[in-house]
């Protein structure tokens, strides 16, 4: 790594110390809740489930399941999905089963 990145990286950090910014890197997901009704994942992440009701990510290492009831994904991106609806619960699943693929 050149002097200029390592700088670069370091002020990088400085400033997300300094605004309470968490570092996430590529292979780090954030998560964030907004209330009942705003879930935002930031992340590589598949959508594997999409119902009303429930919508699964497919994320690096986990499913996440999102569940409440008039559930929309309104930003799905590269690096970023976000959910609307009233969230019941968020949750990890670790395997999947044969009838649910």
């Amino acid at each position: 790594m050149s002097d200029k990145q390592s700088e670069r990286k370091t002020l990088r950090q400085k400033i997300n110390a300094a605004l309470d910014i968490p570092d996430v890197s590529k292979h780090a997901s954030l998560i964030a809740l907004r209330g009942r009704n705003e879930f935002s994942f930031c992340g590589r992440s598949v959508i594997l489930l999409y119902t009303p009701s429930e919508i699964r990510l497919s994320t690096i290492g986990a499913v996440l399941s999102v569940k409440g009831s008039e559930l929309v994904c309104s930003t799905y991106h590269k690096d970023e999905t976000k959910i609307f609806g009233k969230i019941d619960s968020i949750s990890f699943i670790d395997e999947i089963s044969e009838t649910e693929k």
